[in-house]
């Protein structure tokens, strides 16, 4: 847009406003316009955000996929952005290109069936930007660059496959970002040698605070190592990998950079070290991507001795670059979260040798992991406030006697330290697989306690847990009476529901139910009130304990520790605030987030109203 009008002002905003102005010429109108463009243009502009448009696009594999898609930039969208007014763009803080809206399939309620050729699928997606749209997304980069934007901080372009000179773009017309988060690189792009030749012997500093990146070819590895070079002196923060899985060709990895390859040998020697002294967050999701590159990347980096949060997903190759991290400094984390990982025996044990006492352990038992592996976990009892235990994937049906954590922490024949408040005094939350109520540990200091959906047991419909909670809050009570002569620090329990079939387990994580406990009015021999809630909003309305990452409608993404706040959306597929509806005239740019939706499901078979409140605790 070449100007900025009064009517992009949200209009609640003008009436607020105008019902004080004088109402006896327009002067005083203009006036107050004015000033009301400057006061709220700050965060009327604050972020400027281009969604994808999921164009038809003709499918090579028409038998598996009916139809597929291709994203592409919306040509309006990014002639206003080259039209923009320095005004607008003078307040830009974040660029975001946010994924097609699309309605999201609803979870089946039956047992698992294999949907029929009939059903519509999601069709398939082609994330790699066309010639045309990456040439508009530099042409719209080089805009940002050339306004020499003051408050410019982030850029996040995680759901597309941008080019290697899109890349180099930002990096050399952006160099006081603090926030780069990028997809696919040049993955399905020819590779311009000029951008690699020149990403690699660049030596300016960065100022990038958190830098996160998925796939990328094996060209692409010393640029990416070099531009870590550039941001060590303040990355705090550094993902690496997709979120999601995705088909790994030969040519993405290639055999220059595979572990214990010549060149990665040769490099280990010469190559200068990578000095991270302000890591305190690390990610890996998938290394299988980009094993070579973990291998170097472990043997050249140094000096990370702030680093406390490390978060794996679906990782088969991280284990010695672990093991490198905590010999050079690594040492001090305090969060150690892995989901999926498929290590060589023997690897969990090295890692809770070496670390110090953890606060926050996320644990999924399946692959080549035994008891000896899980025992150390004793070690960290005594300082451990977030514990998260999972058996095999979600999913997929696993036998009672193959899940490792039962054997380790609930059969009370081999279990050392059982879970209650004199073994773990620190513990305040607790994630556990959905077993018999009556198996559940009586732990007077846990303050929020999570069913994970069960791969093994027969999973129930959410009318009969209200029976086994209701027990088990009455159990924990009588519990903590009797030893500690006060009552326990419960404040939450959340369950999920699912339906399986004989070899599938298809779990309702979107709908869990919130059954909170109530202590107002209660004195301390005083039984509290349970209630149960399945709207997550209602439970932030009334301000109650959701500060918990134990409260995600699904699994939780990031780390456990991020505090929340009640104004903040606690599904991750919106964090950027781009999939809402916009007010009129907000057009590209985009306002601060809207107040979290309600989550609605659907109760059958029941006389209970689920949007009402209900006391189901009765002694």
């Amino acid at each position: 847009m070449s100007s900025v009008g009064l009517l992009q002002v949200p209009p609640e905003v003008l009436e607020a406003i105008f019902q004080y102005v004088p109402k006896k010429d327009l002067k005083n109108f203009a006036l107050s316009g004015s000033i009301a463009l400057h006061i709220v243009s700050p965060i009327l502009y604050r972020r400027l955000s281009l969604r994808l448009d999921a164009v038809p696009h003709d499918c090579t594999n028409s038998r598996r996929y009916p139809c597929c898609e291709e994203h592409c930039l919306d040509v309006e969208a990014v002639d206003s952005v080259l039209n923009s007014s320095a005004r607008a763009l003078n307040y830009v803080r974040e660029f975001v290109i946010a994924p097609p809206e699309r309605t999201p399939r609803a979870m089946r309620q039956d047992a698992y069936i294999p949907p029929p050729a009939s059903m519509s699928h999601l069709p398939r997606q082609r994330n790699t930007l066309n010639d045309r749209d990456d040439f508009l997304l530099r042409l719209v980069l080089q805009k940002l660059g050339n306004a020499d934007l003051e408050n410019f901080q982030s850029i996040s372009i995680p759901n597309c496959d941008i080019s290697t000179k899109c890349f180099a773009l930002i990096l050399k017309s952006q160099p006081n970002l603090r926030t780069l988060k990028l997809g696919r690189v040049g993955i399905q792009k020819q590779q311009d040698r000029g951008e690699i030749a020149e990403l690699e012997s660049a030596q300016g500093a960065l100022n990038l605070e958190c830098l996160e990146f998925g796939e990328f070819k094996e060209e692409l590895v010393l640029p990416i190592l070099q531009t870590l070079r550039r941001c060590a002196g303040s990355l705090r923060e550094l993902n690496i990998g997709s979120s999601c899985m995705s088909p790994t060709r030969a040519s993405h990895t290639g055999a220059r950079f595979s572990p214990g390859s010549r060149e990665i040998q040769s490099r280990k020697r010469s190559d200068p070290k990578i000095s991270l002294p302000s890591l305190e967050r690390l990610e890996i999701s998938f290394d299988t991507h980009f094993p070579g590159f973990l291998d170097l990347f472990g043997h050249l980096v140094e000096n990370c001795h702030r680093l406390t949060r490390l978060r794996l997903n679906s990782c088969d190759y991280s284990h010695n670059f672990i093991l490198d991290l905590i010999d050079r400094g690594g040492a001090s984390i305090r969060s150690f979260q892995t989901n999926s990982c498929f290590w060589p025996a023997g690897s969990m044990r090295i890692f809770f040798h070496k670390l110090q006492p953890l606060h926050t352990l996320k644990l999924n038992s399946h692959g080549n992991i035994f008891i000896s592996d899980i025992e150390p976990v004793f070690e960290h009892r005594d300082s451990l406030k977030r514990l998260w235990l999972g058996c095999g994937f979600l999913g997929l049906r696993l036998e009672e006697g193959d899940c490792l954590c039962m054997q380790t922490f609930w059969d009370p024949d081999t279990c050392q330290y059982p879970l209650n408040s004199e073994n773990w005094p620190l513990l305040e939350e607790l994630a556990m697989p959905n077993v018999q109520w009556e198996n559940i540990p009586l732990i007077h200091n846990l303050r929020v306690l999570r069913l994970l959906p069960s791969t093994y047991d027969q999973p129930r419909h959410r009318n009969d847990h209200e029976t086994g909670v209701t027990r088990f809050v009455k159990k924990l009570w009588e519990h903590s009476m009797s030893h500690y002569k006060q009552r326990p620090k419960l404040e939450a329990v959340i369950v999920g529901v699912g339906s399986r079939s004989e070899r599938y387990v298809e779990v309702d994580v979107q709908n869990p139910a919130y059954y909170i406990i109530r202590y107002d009015g209660a004195g301390d021999h005083e039984r509290p009130k349970l209630r149960r809630y399945t709207d997550l909003s209602k439970i932030l309305a009334l301000k109650l304990c959701a500060w918990s990452y134990l409260f995600e409608a699904r699994i939780p993404d990031g780390f456990w520790e991020d505090a929340r706040q009640s104004s903040i959306r606690f599904d991750n597929d919106d964090e950027i605030n781009t999939g809402r509806d916009t007010l009129p005239g907000r057009g590209i740019y985009d306002s601060p987030p809207l107040p979290m939706p309600r989550y609605r499901t659907v109760r059958r078979d029941s006389d209970i109203e689920i949007e009402s409140d209900l006391d189901i605790l009765e002694f």
